[in-house]
């Protein structure tokens, strides 16, 4: 009911000149009744007395069930300004619009752009509100992921714009910790100094990835895989030592995905972590997955297209309404030392697999993300063997480092030659080529090549690698970087690359990843 006066005429109609005025504003209001818009009329007292066809395919109530209830009570309305504001708006002009959230029969909230007009009877005076009302509840989702992506979007330029020689000083540090631990004591004050020191790295590392993500460089580097293991290996991480405890429901025949699976597990990570921190007594956290065929009505998700659901859900206190909407915003946090870069990472990575990802919450019921990621028809890729596969390198093996970085070239050469490589660096794409030529003209040829991706104002390792592969053919070559745009990145493979390696990265990382492409 208006908060306002009783609305009056000075004179006043007849009982019988008033039910003549409904049914005619009733008969004008049946010629809409094929619209697919919401028409509705309600008298002076909010209850409704039209409700036509389009009213009910968007509100779920027959004309029956709605007809004598209270219009904004059976609706749930909420107003974006008070309602007595509304209606002296009416009073004044005869007309009001603006967009209002209302609730189906079902449950499930709707925002509609909603149109009114005073209806007057045979003196002139007001008599009922004739409502005008569309679903606009998908394009405005459509709108509010569009404008989280152009703030995603801000974030990135300027995590790009520091991410390259951030991580190159990051890979010189974590390289020469590295190196020091290896000629320090395992025990003492300085070994503990120094995990310390490495510990920072990587948490800085960690951030610094978050960030990346914001940024056009920040391509995952896909690769068909099974889900499944992913997320029992990453959820047993994060919980273990937890008194939280964990069920899944992860059907074995699920299709692959495509994914980085760096990025995902750091997904996986943020959400579950959240859900432990959502319970203040220990829970549990139910973490389910489904195969979703293309039958799907979501207007976020590409017709037509498989993916593969996957579900965490936790027993905890559950998000307020109010904050619903904003937890993907980059820097909203709640928590006293929260970053706000969690979630807000998590949304821009799937958004890059091509996925989507959504929340549900209650207040005291705990809360549930979904994320969708598209089902792959390629075969996964194996899991690489993790034993007898790192083998010693072969006697006077030469490996050549191209990066223009120079602390970077000291800190590879030192480790690579204490591991028992036979190491060469240049600072530049062009004395790479040079010097891979002139060494195999020797007779004593590189057995590998590590290259800087990005040289400012000179060849870097795109170019060069196209350069040696007219050399050799048969070269074997890593790719790294700190950050770029560069697709070389995200496909190093169809550039001849056998590997890539983004830093900020752990020197027995880079060791590994030799030792594995020397072996194959």
């Amino acid at each position: 009911m208006f908060d306002s006066p009783t609305l009056s005429s000075p004179t006043e109609p007849t009982v019988s000149e008033r039910k003549r005025t409904e049914e005619t504003l009733s008969s004008q209001a049946e010629l809409l009744d094929l619209t697919h818009d919401s028409i509705m009329m309600h008298d002076l007292d909010d209850r409704i007395i039209f409700w036509n066809r389009g009213a009910e395919q968007i509100f779920g109530w027959s004309r029956e069930e709605a007809v004598g209830r209270v219009h904004s009570t059976l609706l749930k309305a909420v107003f974006p300004v008070e309602r007595r504001l509304i209606h002296e708006q009416l009073m004044a002009t005869g007309r009001w619009e603006g967009e209002l959230f209302q609730t189906r029969r079902d449950g499930r909230s709707l925002t509609v752009a909603s149109r009114w007009a005073v209806q007057q009877d045979s003196t002139g005076a007001p008599m009922a509100i004739l409502v005008t009302s569309n679903d606009i509840t998908q394009r405005k989702h459509l709108e509010e992921e569009l404008f989280k992506a152009q703030k995603l979007e801000s974030i990135g330029l300027l995590a790009g714009g520091i991410a390259h020689d951030f991580n190159n000083l990051l890979t010189a540090i974590l390289g020469n910790i590295t190196l020091a631990r290896r000629a320090s004591p395992r025990e003492g004050e300085s070994a503990l100094l120094l995990a310390e020191a490495e510990k920072g790295c990587m948490n800085a590392k960690s951030l610094t990835n978050q960030l990346l993500t914001f940024a056009k460089g920040g391509t995952p580097i896909r690769t068909a895989a099974r889900i499944g293991a992913l997320v029992r290996e990453t959820a047993g991480f994060i919980l273990r030592g937890s008194p939280v405890t964990c069920t899944f429901d992860i059907p074995h025949d699920l299709p692959p995905v495509e994914i980085d699976g760096g990025q995902i597990s750091q997904v996986l990570q943020n959400i579950i972590m959240n859900a432990v921190q959502a319970m203040p007594t220990p829970g549990t956290v139910i973490i389910s997955a489904e195969h979703l065929t293309p039958a799907n009505e979501d207007p976020t998700l590409v017709a037509g297209r498989e993916y593969v659901r996957i579900s965490i859900r936790d027993q905890g206190i559950g998000i307020p309404e109010e904050e619903l909407s904003r937890i993907f915003d980059p820097f909203f946090t709640t928590k006293e030392n929260g970053t706000g870069l969690g979630l807000a990472s998590a949304y821009s990575i799937m958004t890059q697999h091509e996925g989507r990802i959504r929340v549900e919450s209650r207040p005291g019921e705990g809360t549930t993300f979904h994320l969708f990621l598209p089902a792959s028809h390629c075969a996964p890729v194996p899991d690489i063997c993790k034993k007898s596969l790192w083998n010693a390198p072969p006697e006077s093996a030469r490996i050549l480092v191209m990066d223009d970085d120079r602390k970077i070239r000291m800190v590879l050469e030192r480790f690579l030659k204490s591991i028992g490589y036979d190491t060469v660096s240049v600072c530049d794409g062009r004395d790479a080529v040079t010097r891979y030529q002139e060494e195999r003209t020797a007779g004593a040829p590189f057995h590998a090549v590590i290259m800087d991706l990005t040289v400012p104002g000179g060849m870097g390792g795109r170019e060069a690698m196209e350069q040696l592969l007219k050399i050799d053919p048969t070269v074997t070559a890593i790719v790294s970087s700190g950050y770029s745009d560069d697709p070389v990145m995200a496909d190093y493979r169809k550039f001849g690359f056998q590997a890539v390696l983004a830093k900020p990265y752990q020197l027995h990382d880079l060791e590994q990843m030799v030792r594995r492409i020397m072996a194959t």
